[in-house]
């Protein structure tokens, strides 16, 4: 045996127990990086406690900013990765078919969606549709958070029309009556605004929330 095979063979492999947290963060990211082709930025990580063996990360794409983020979890022990990223591929596709129906019922309004999942099967990657993850067994049930001015008839009829399309979920309506609290909603500050409408600080002259 020579000394270079000697040398490899002697040399202990690292153990799970042995990875710094900073070797876990370099492996998840060149995990997503090599199932979905993109580079993907670390925005925190925590490492295992005595509560649980699972080092936990919030990640997002280098293309995009934070509001893309999701989590990854690791199992070291059985060496699972679970991650969120198909959620975020997915709910711009969504978004688009929901406001193209809505849109046939408001008029000025703003319409956002949450997958309710947090983790995503391992084989569910770009180019698979929602429908199609669903009839593989991915939960893909939504939250879908609509805003509107003075229109406060209109939840049976999104309800009705959210159900149509074959989806399913949580729809939360919210009908404002002052034109300059509708206007400053987006994506970054909608659920802060859905807080502050459950705390009667912004006015709507309707709110609701049911199943669909």
């Amino acid at each position: 045996m020579d000394s270079q095979t000697e040398s490899a063979v002697n040399t202990p492999i690292q153990s799970t127990s042995d990875r710094s947290i900073g070797d876990v963060e370099t492996i998840l990211l060149q995990h997503l990086k090599d199932k979905y082709g993109e580079t993907f930025i670390c925005e925190k990580i925590s490492g295992k406690s005595i509560l649980s063996s699972t080092y936990d990360m919030t990640a997002y794409p280098q293309s995009s900013d934070k509001m893309e983020s999701f989590l990854v979890a690791y199992e070291p022990t059985s060496e699972k990765i679970s991650d969120g990223y198909y959620g975020v591929i997915i709910r711009s596709e969504i978004n688009e078919v929901l406001s193209e129906n809505v849109k046939q019922l408001l008029e000025d309004y703003k319409l956002f969606v949450r997958l309710n999942a947090s983790y995503f099967q391992d084989d569910l990657v770009k180019g698979i549709s929602a429908k199609e993850a669903a009839e593989r067994g991915q939960d893909m049930s939504l939250t879908v958070s609509i805003f509107a001015l003075n229109q406060p008839d209109k939840f049976e009829s999104l309800k009705s029309q959210l159900k149509s399309l074959g989806y399913n979920g949580i729809v939360q309506y919210f009908s404002l009556s002052n034109p300059s609290d509708f206007l400053e909603i987006t994506d970054s500050n909608y659920l802060s605004t859905i807080a502050c409408i459950q705390s009667e600080k912004v006015a709507t002259d309707y709110n609701n929330s049911e199943a669909f």
